[in-house]
This record gives structure tokens, sequence and C-alpha cells, in this order.
């Protein structure tokens, strides 16, 4: 016998099997995945305290408050997930009224109770907290993981109720169709477990092809953070089911988005490769969201991230929104910088203004300069700027200091009809974005986009943002008064209700037949000094800060907030 040649053939037989078996390793893990799926609750109500045998299982809407107690109690039946593990559980719920505490959710093991047979007087006692939201935006949806409750398919009684608060909140119930309560589940194989064979010895470097039913991507963890040379940047697209991101790179390579509902980022992946490849300019657009929900995203290349957060916009009945907004920044980034830290405190502790910033212009001192760019707006040193522009969306007009507006539409991709002019619905508002570098005289093709754009708005709360203002304080730049003769008999006649511009370096409220029409250019470039008497000004502020707004219904209320967290000025407008 010759047992060389049996050794051989043995040795060859065991790397065919050792090879099969990576081979097969990462087949698995390519065709691992995860789906998801929206289940509505089959009963909600809520029981009231004051009211102990009443039954509210017809009311479209879900109540808690702790003095008097009231819970709501939903059931939701979770099924038809093909056998597939539970990756996450996430319950929804659209909130009619704000608070700043939040919700409880809480288990319950009482499987007996009716929607129209429960009252506070019968009603089973809440189980363990599953977990406490953030604060309540009015207007949104919030979300709230529970996924240490809801691990497989079953039926689950929630609880919903507010922690140690006299503050009462509102919900949507599941009456109203639309808006009822929804339970998100995330189920099926994971990329970390879906591999059973054995890969340390794999040797294979074929990289999956990511898609946007990728399975869960590699954790932060794996991965190191990077600065790009700009961006990730949000772009609001209009739509309050999809969110926008840009960047620039140093090069012309491949690149992957990654989304979720937290830093697993496990709802989808995308290859992204370069649009422009002359700037190495990136672009990708996360579609298939829910409204006024929040999502973690990142930008990967190679082993490195960058990664940032998002609220998709109200659902288009939405009747509260909150925002900010300044503009003139160019010159001194540092200044930009601090109000930019302002902006992302506020949004931190009231998530409802991680929205949208309608920026008045005059981000750089020289537009065409692209070192400008670099330096002033997209500088990685200015961490807060880059942070702000990462996690809210920034929806830019033209100022004069953007020169022949070239580079503004290369890094601002905005939906532009023509020249740099746009508008767009976001909840209960419709923006008209003015570019006043191309020509908006009577019978231009910019006047007739303005005046058919607001002819054709349906929201109450119309708001038009341009540069320069039709009333000014002067020290600087004098009234526009083509904006007075051409622009404002238009919102007068389409009750245009806020305007927003910069141009002059300071604050300024005029007050021109109803409508505040501020002047915010207070973001950090050189002051100016307003002169006092002025036409329709009814206040004025030297210094550096930015307007918060809030809707809620019927009113709008405007702050001035300066750089050091002082309200200078207030205003309401009531529809």
């Amino acid at each position: 016998m010759n047992t060389k040649r049996i050794s051989v053939k043995l040795v060859v037989y065991l790397v065919i099997i050792v090879a099969l078996a990576s081979t097969l390793s990462v087949i698995l893990f390519v065709n691992a995945q995860t789906n998801t799926q929206t289940f509505t609750p089959t009963a909600d109500t809520y029981v009231d305290e004051s009211t102990p045998n009443t039954n509210y299982g017809t009311s479209t809407t879900l109540r808690t408050d702790h003095l008097p107690i009231r819970h709501s109690y939903l059931r939701f039946v979770v099924t038809g997930l093909n056998g597939s593990p539970i990756q996450s559980a996430t319950i929804r719920l659209y909130a009619n009224s704000s608070n700043s505490i939040g919700y409880t959710v809480k288990s319950l093991s009482n499987n007996t109770w009716t929607e129209t047979g429960i009252t506070y007087n019968n009603a089973p006692a809440p189980g363990s907290e599953v977990g406490t939201s953030p604060a309540v935006v009015a207007g949104q949806w919030m979300a709230l993981d529970i996924s240490s409750y809801v691990k497989a398919p079953g039926t689950y009684n929630l609880v919903i109720a507010t922690p140690n608060s006299t503050i009462e909140s509102s919900y949507a119930s599941r009456e109203t169709g639309a808006d009822a309560p929804q339970l998100v589940v995330v189920y099926g194989s994971s990329a970390a477990t879906a591999t059973k064979t054995p890969t340390k010895k794999a040797t294979s470097t074929k990289t999956p092809t990511p898609t946007k039913a990728a399975a869960t991507p590699t954790p932060s963890g794996g991965l190191t953070p990077v600065n790009l040379t700009k961006g990730p940047d949000l772009i609001y697209t209009g739509l309050n089911t999809s969110m926008e991101v840009f960047w620039q790179w140093t090069a012309t390579t491949s690149f992957r988005v990654d989304w979720g509902a937290d830093t697993t980022y496990a709802l989808g992946s995308s290859p992204v490769s370069a649009y422009d490849t002359t700037n190495h300019l990136y672009k990708y657009t996360i579609t298939g969201l829910t409204a006024a929900t929040k999502y973690d995203y990142r930008v990967v290349v190679g082993s490195q991230y960058s990664n940032g957060t998002f609220f998709t916009s109200p659902s288009t009945s939405a009747t509260a929104l909150k925002f900010v907004s300044y503009g003139d920044t160019r010159t001194n980034p540092t200044k930009h910088d601090a109000i930019a830290a302002q902006v992302i405190s506020l949004y931190q502790s009231d998530p409802g203004y991680q929205t949208l910033l309608p920026f008045t212009g005059d981000a750089v001192s020289d537009g065409d300069t692209d070192s400008d760019w670099t330096s002033q707006f997209f500088s990685p040193s200015f961490t807060h700027i880059r942070t702000e522009l990462a996690n809210v969306a920034l929806a830019p007009v033209m100022g004069n200091h953007e020169g022949s507006g070239g580079l503004f539409a290369l890094y601002f991709p905005e939906p532009f009809v023509a020249g740099r002019y746009y508008s767009f619905d976001y909840g209960p508002a419709h923006f008209t974005m003015i570019d006043q570098y191309t020509s908006y005289t009577v019978g231009s093709a910019q006047y007739n986009w303005i005046k058919s754009d607001l002819a054709a708005s349906t929201k109450t709360w119309n708001i038009a943002v341009f540069h320069e203002p039709g009333w000014s304080a002067n020290g600087g730049h004098p009234d526009n008064t083509t904006v007075q003769t051409v622009l404002e008999p238009l919102f007068e006649q389409y009750k245009v209700a806020l305007v927003l511009n910069g141009h002059n370096h300071y604050y300024a409220r005029a007050m021109v037949n109803g409508i505040p029409e501020l002047t915010l250019g207070s973001g950090g470039a050189p002051g100016y000094t307003p002169l006092s008497g002025q036409p329709d000004i009814v206040y004025t502020y030297k210094g550096l800060g930015y307007v918060r707004v809030s809707i809620s219904g019927s009113t709008l209320t405007g702050w001035f907030v300066d750089n050091s967290n002082t309200i200078r000025d207030t205003f309401t407008v009531t529809r």
C-alpha cells in the first residue's frame, strides 16, 4: 500500500472540505436579512379615575395622567413572522399634545379586558415597566423600543402611563385610522448570527454587496470615525417618508449608507457611488420611512464611518411644528459654531426642534471661492456646525455673498425649480424659498412661480424665506423696495404668516400689516448697528443669536434667543 499517496489524497480532501465550509459560511452571511412588519392594535382604550365607571372604547384618543390617574390599554397580536426570530420591537404613538417627561410603557399579563367593557373600576393593574420615552412632541410620531418585552409571536397587552406627573397627554387611538398606534417588529436572521458553520479559517475576501433589505451591518464598534471632506449633511426631500444625505470625499470610491431605528442600523443598507466624479460628491435618499420618526444613519467608506440622526417631517395632517432659523454666518465660523452649539443643546433638551433650519443666506465670505466653504462652513474643526448639519435638515436661500451661486448649488443640492428657488411643505407649514439673485420682478418666471406657489398652498402657515429684507433697521443695508412693492402684495394676498430674512448683521423685527418680517443676520458675521425710528421696525437687537418658532394649532409663537441663551424678543401670530 502506498501510504504516501493516501496521505496526499487525504490532505486534498480536507482542503476541499474546509473550502466548502468557508464558502457555505459566506453564502449564509450574504443571504441573512431582516424584514419589518407593522401591527396595529386589535383593541385600545383608556380609563379615567375621575369617571371610574365610564368606558372610552370608541374614543379617537388615548389619554395618560397621574392625578387623576388615566391609563391607556392596548393589545397587539404579533403573527406571520414565518418562524423567524424577532430582532427588535418598537411601539409608535401619534401625539396630540406635548409633554416634557414622555410616557411609560408597562407590561400586562391579563388578556381578559375588552375594548368596550373596560373601566377604571375593573381595569387590571399594570405590570412592570418596559421603558420610558423621551419628551413628547405634539403632531409627531413618538417611538419607544420595547424589544425586552416583545420577543416572540403572540398577544401583547400594554399599559401607557405618565411617569409621576400631573401632565395630561393625548395620543391617537386606532379609531383614527392612519394615526393608529403601531408596533413595528423587525424580524429575521441578523448578519451577526446567521452563520452556523465555523468561519475562523475562512480566507475569502469577497465583500457581500449591501442592498436595501440587507442584514444588520457591522456595528459601529467594528468601524472607526472619520471626518468627511464635507458632510454628512441632511437635505429635506419635501416628503415625510424620506431624507437625503449628502457628502463630499477626497476621491471617487465606493461608499455605503446604513440606517435604522437605532445604532444597529437594522432597517437598511445601500451602496453609493459618486454622482459627481469631478468634485467627488455623493448623495443618497433614504426612502420607505415613517413620518415624525427618529432614525439613525451612517456613511461608511472602508472601515470608517461618519454618522448622524434625523426626524422625518410630521404627517400631512399635523397641526404642530417647531424649527429654528438664522443666517449670515460668514467670516466668523467660531461665532457660528457657538450658535450651532446652542441649537444642538436646544434639540437635545426638546427633540421637537430637531427638524428644519431655514437658513437666510451668506454662509461664507466669498461663495465663489471653494476655500471659503471649506474653512468657514464645513471645516471639521468646527464640530458643532458639523454636528448640526448632520442632524438637522438645512434649507438655505442664496445670499449676496454666495456670488454666482455655482458652489452654493453644488453643496446644497436642494430641489430647485429654476435658479435657486424652491418650496416644500413641512407638517402644517409651507415654505417658499426665494432667490433674490434671479429676477423676481412682476411678470418674471420667478414672480409667476412665487404667486402660483403661494396660491396653491393648502397649509395654514405660509412662510417666506429670502436674504434681503423689505423693511430694514438700516445701519448696514437699506430697505429693499422691490420686496416692498413686488413681494409684499403677494404675502398679504396669500396670507403669509412669517417672513425670514438676513443681510443686516443683527436681529430686527418689522410688523407689516400683521406679518412679522424678521432680519436674522445674527449668525456670526461682523456686527452692524441698527438705527432707531425706522418705519415698521418694532424691535432691534445688536448681537448674535437665532429665532426659534413653535406652531401649535392656530397659534405661531417666535422667540429670538441671543448667544447667552437670553430671550430678547417674543411675537405671536394667530390664524
